[in-house]
């Protein structure tokens, strides 16, 4: 057993896997788990997105939505565009931990290149000190969303004032 304080976290080696208890629970990743995307948004802080959670989660387990042609490469690169260049960061509605990065991008699907509007969800992440990990990636047709009642961190029309 391995224990990282910094983290919160301690980690148990079983046969190929290896399970990290922290303050969610216990997740278990494979070893062979990597990061597939780090860039940073527009404060500097450092974004990450593990392959488990794009292949496992966001392309896996929403596969009956439209987040199949996100397996793209091109259309893959408009999720470190949303974190690079977003339109909005905005606070989750209900966990303060969480930031939404909402963009405006092509997307090409069946041939067809579609403007949608791209939301990118992170968290404080437990596996890399100082970073944000994409947790979803969710693309929207409709781009109308209400934010009266929500915290704006980032808006493309005050450049990198914190709000």
């Amino acid at each position: 057993m391995d224990e990282d304080k910094k983290l919160n976290s301690f980690n148990i080696n079983t046969n190929n896997d290896i399970i990290t208890y922290n303050t969610r629970g216990m997740e278990k990743l494979s070893q062979e788990d990597k990061i597939i995307l780090s860039t940073n948004d527009p404060f500097g802080n450092s974004v990450v997105l593990w392959e488990s959670t794009f292949l496992y989660h966001i392309i896996g387990e929403h596969n009956n939505d439209s987040r199949h042609y996100l397996n793209n490469d091109k259309n893959f690169q408009r999720i470190e565009y949303t974190i690079n260049r977003p339109i909005f960061i905005l606070e989750d509605k209900t966990n303060k931990n969480r930031w939404e990065f909402i963009s405006l991008t092509d997307i090409e699907d069946k041939g067809e290149t579609r403007l949608k509007s791209l939301s990118v969800i992170t968290e404080e992440s437990d596996s890399v000190m100082n970073s944000l990990e994409v947790v979803t990636v969710i693309p929207k047709s409709n781009v109308s969303q209400n934010i009266t009642n929500r915290r704006v961190v980032y808006n493309v029309n005050n450049n990198n004032d914190r709000i």
